[in-house]
């Protein structure tokens, strides 16, 4: 059985919960900072944990927070600093990689509203970025898997509408599992 909070997700009481998230992947991004390959795959880590609490939060209310895909969005952007200080080139990579995973869900949410929420497309987004900081091209199976994951959640539960941030995370997984494969 689920329990609903009754608290409204604006609410100050909800909105701390999702400081814990980046409580938790701020020493990750510490660490990642220390090790020079292991840097983006535990920011993508810690990227994936603060997606899951996203996905929860949708399911379970029907929306993503601002505040989850702000700091969502922050991990791709710091690792990205980080090495243009250290000489690389990863702004580029990043920004299409965000763009190759949520233009094709903003173009779906400008026909139809119904059809995606905008919080799934900023969550895509930043995403996107992350899975850029290894290959922008990622993006792509990320949101292949997704709609196959969202497909069968709904012919599986017989519903309309299925979250689908729980299909981006498993798109993200996917992908990113694919990458570490191949690396």
């Amino acid at each position: 059985m689920t329990t609903i909070d009754a608290r409204p997700p604006g609410s100050r009481a909800s909105a701390h919960r999702f400081g814990v998230p980046w409580a938790v992947a701020s020493p990750l991004l510490a660490a990642a900072a220390v090790l020079e390959h292991g840097r983006v795959w535990l920011a993508l880590a810690a990227l994936a944990t603060i997606a899951a609490v996203a996905a929860r939060h949708d399911a379970r209310c029907g929306l993503i927070p601002d505040q989850l895909v702000a700091s969502a969005a922050a991990i791709p952007a710091l690792v990205a600093l980080l090495g243009h200080f250290q000489g690389a080139r990863m702004w580029s990579d990043v920004v299409v990689g965000a763009a190759v995973m949520s233009v094709p869900l903003l173009v779906l949410h400008v026909v139809d509203p119904r059809l995606f929420g905008f919080g799934d497309v900023k969550l895509s987004a930043a995403l996107g970025a992350g899975l850029g900081l290894v290959d922008p091209r990622l993006g792509l199976i990320a949101l292949a898997v997704a709609g196959f994951a969202s497909l069968c959640h709904a012919v599986g539960s017989g519903a309309h509408q299925v979250p689908f941030a729980s299909a981006l995370l498993t798109g993200f997984t996917v992908s990113a599992l694919v990458a570490w494969g191949g690396a």
